[in-house]
């Protein structure tokens, strides 16, 4: 029998987000300015998100270190258990793991 839930203490918690976007085949398009129609920049990010965000969004390295004031938030609701999506897994006959 497959386990469907992992129950992760403080310690466990993973440190770095995973960023998808260098394995992909071909390069996500930007978000486009929605008067101009060119691609946005960090500035035109600037007034609605803070820039820790926008560096993220824009990064293209495989891990993102989370800032240590979202790992506090985090731990506040730790034990939250990561629950394996086993009837997706099946549906879509994938091999990997799904969480």
């Amino acid at each position: 029998m497959t386990d469907r839930k992992i129950l992760l203490g403080e310690k466990d918690l993973p440190q770095k987000w995973y960023n998808i976007a260098p394995d992909l085949k071909t390069p996500l398009s930007p978000p486009l300015h929605p008067a101009t129609h060119k691609p946005l920049g960090p500035e035109d990010l600037a007034p609605i998100f803070p820039m820790a965000l926008i560096a993220q969004e824009m990064c293209r390295d495989p891990w993102i270190d989370i800032p240590n004031e979202i790992m506090d938030i985090l731990k506040m609701w730790r034990p939250t258990p990561l629950v394996r999506a086993l009837s997706l897994e099946k549906a879509l006959k994938n091999r990997t793991e799904n969480f």
